[in-house]
């Protein structure tokens, strides 16, 4: 029997995103697609009992789960100094983040590879806009998955070729990408989604964003386009956190100039809530100043949602010529830019048709099916 051990830390964080959707649903469906003679197993830091709990009823098929000997800020710190990481044992590892025991194999008595994913070059490219612990982590551990790791995966090739940039990883990386959650789907009554839509108090018409607070997301420029005229007539839905550490959406509305009734924070809603919410939108808004994937524009071709985005590489990888790009430039004139590009889509009925159909064909290339096979030939060809 041969056993894929995948490093799943993220999905113990309870808030649903990118990063988490990635790891849960790709790691469901590698059990899914086990060849014959394949099972799969997790490795997680330590955890209570009822999160362990939690996260086996997350993940069923999972044939045993491995447990560090300490809790997940302690042992990142000790893998990222290359300590304890024999702990959790040797085998075929496949990290879905950074998050990953890295060791020199050569020292190993076993049959040992260690893959890592690699979700975005922020720490490298635009390190302001990460919390300096975080920038610390990303490098070092980068450093360490350079030297050591069998193989690198990002999720688009924009990140690959980002990554190149940074060390020679030569033929070690691969690109596997995401998918949308199949979960984020509307409700079989039609009254149901009516009522959903009323709960979370949509609008008659709106643009919705997914865009935190976290800087990386650029939600303040689109909150100064909103302030612009030609966009009074328009409101805005956001979802998701509306703080991040001790910045919050209030504050960021105050500094944008935009009254709180032009905006409405749905804050973290269920997937039926979401699937509702980005249906009956005019237009999804990715104002990211950098991203690894996208995935909310892979969530937002499934129901046909028009989708206007930065010119981040990753996103126009994922978007091709199914969306509206905004070019970032000059930041000043930025929300000037977005406020044109989403006036463009809701002020124009071919424009916003042409989208809606180009985003439903983009949204058939993208299958948790396919990127699970990738991984299981990686390991194969490794």
């Amino acid at each position: 029997m041969v056993t894929l051990r995948l490093v799943l830390d993220r999905l113990l964080d309870p808030r649903p995103g990118g990063s988490r959707r990635y790891a849960s649903n790709l790691a469901r469906e590698i059990i899914a697609r086990a060849p014959a003679g394949c099972d799969v197993q997790a490795i997680l830091p330590k955890v209570p009992a009822e999160e362990l709990e939690r996260f086996e009823t997350e993940v069923p098929g999972l044939t045993g789960v491995t447990q560090g000997p300490l809790k997940h800020e302690t042992l990142a710190t000790s893998w990222r100094r290359g300590l304890l990481t024999g702990s959790v044992g040797g085998g075929f590892i496949h990290a879905m983040g950074l998050f990953a025991p890295v060791r020199d194999i050569s020292l190993s008595y076993g049959i040992d590879q260690t893959v890592v994913t690699v979700g975005h070059t922020t720490a490298f490219r635009r390190p302001e806009l990460l919390p300096p612990a975080e920038v610390k982590f990303q490098t070092a551990m980068l450093r360490r998955v350079h030297k050591y790791a069998s193989a690198v995966v990002a999720p688009t090739n924009a990140v690959a070729d980002e990554l190149m940039d940074v060390y020679d990883f030569g033929d070690r990386l691969r690109v596997i990408g995401g998918a949308a959650d199949p979960a984020i789907r509307l409700p079989d009554d039609e009254a149901e989604g009516d009522r959903l839509a009323r709960a979370m108090g949509l609008p008659d018409e709106y643009v919705i964003t997914s865009a935190s607070v976290d800087p990386r997301k650029g939600l303040e420029h689109l909150l100064r386009a909103m302030t612009l005229p030609e966009m009074r007539d328009l409101r805005l839905v956001v979802v998701g956190r509306s703080e991040r550490g001790d910045v919050t959406l209030e504050q960021l509305l105050v500094h944008a100039g935009l009254g709180p009734d032009r905006v409405v924070a749905v804050g973290q809603i269920s997937d039926q809530q979401l699937a509702v919410a980005l249906q009956r939108a005019s237009a999804l808004v990715v104002p990211s100043l950098e991203a690894g994937f996208g995935l909310p524009i892979v969530e937002a071709f499934r129901f046909g949602t028009p989708v206007i985005h930065s010119d981040v590489p990753a996103l126009m990888e994922v978007g091709m010529d199914a969306t509206i790009v905004v070019e970032r430039g000059d930041l000043a004139g930025y929300p000037e830019r977005i406020a044109h590009a989403v006036t463009s889509v809701v002020t124009d009925t071919g424009v916003e048709r042409a989208l809606r159909i180009a985003g439903r064909d983009r949204s058939g290339v993208y299958h948790w099916e396919f990127s699970a096979d990738q991984v299981w030939t990686l390991h194969a060809d490794l």
